[in-house]
């Protein structure tokens, strides 16, 4: 799988920041608010395309030819194993740029999880204007330091930490990650489901269940709905140890 940086391991769910645009050879970017979704030298190269739940965006596998620059909605990052069992690398967030690397095949397949709305970017005309762009190559720059300190974070909580570990950072980094249904602090909108959070976190549907279960008859949290959580005690939740079998 934040309005401010997140360097506890909460933060295994990253953020595209915005960056400083002096210099800038695009006359309506506007420093103050530049970031991915508004630059105007991607949104001139990129072409929007809007997918469905679970729809396909790309293949592991595939000729990497774009880079997806994700608008609205969440999507997933799965790598399939060769006995079938999926892993889910990472979940995408508005702002996060997807498929950027050296490789000339996509790593893993993208898969929406909600309606989506992602800007696709052919990758001759993207890497040819961010060598040319200092503003733009910092805000890659700063997406893919934020993707590696994930992925280091992310290899922290799938070797160390325990399954209610996992679960309560997972729901404080969500917290932060994603707006508050109706504007209410404390109020988590889960888009994906228990399988989704299970395949992320290494945990099996059953365990990530229990985990919720007994946060619930601690307090820690409440359930509207099923896919609606309150975080009564955040930093409890941040703060929580002891394990459940996986």
């Amino acid at each position: 799988m934040f309005a401010a940086t997140i360097s506890d391991p909460t933060g295994f769910l990253y953020d595209t920041r915005h960056c400083p645009a002096e210099g800038c050879p695009a006359p309506d970017c506007r420093p103050a608010t530049c970031n991915m979704v508004e630059c105007p030298l991607l949104k001139r190269l990129g072409k929007t395309k809007a997918y469905e739940p679970g729809d396909i965006v790309f293949w592991e596998g595939d000729e990497a030819d774009r880079y997806y620059l994700v608008i609205s909605g969440v999507l997933r990052g799965c790598k399939l194993l060769s006995d079938g069992r999926r892993q889910i690398s990472r979940f995408v967030f508005p702002g996060d740029l997807m498929a950027y690397s050296g490789t000339e095949a996509f790593p893993y397949s993208a898969e929406a999880v909600t309606p989506v709305t992602v800007l696709a970017i052919p990758r001759p005309g993207f890497d040819t204007t961010t060598e040319e762009n200092a503003c733009l190559q910092r805000l890659v720059t700063k997406s893919l330091l934020d993707e590696l300190r994930d992925t280091q974070d992310q290899v922290l909580l799938l070797g160390r930490m325990t399954a209610a570990e996992r679960v309560s950072h997972f729901l404080a980094a969500l917290a932060r990650r994603t707006p508050a249904p109706g504007g209410v602090d404390g109020v988590v909108e889960l888009p994906m489901s228990r399988a989704d959070i299970a395949d992320f976190l290494g945990l099996t549907i059953e365990t990530v269940s229990r985990v919720l279960s007994r946060f619930k008859r601690d307090g820690k949290i409440s359930m509207i709905g099923h896919n609606r959580i309150v975080l009564n005690e955040l930093a409890a939740l941040a703060d929580t140890s002891g394990d459940l079998a996986a």
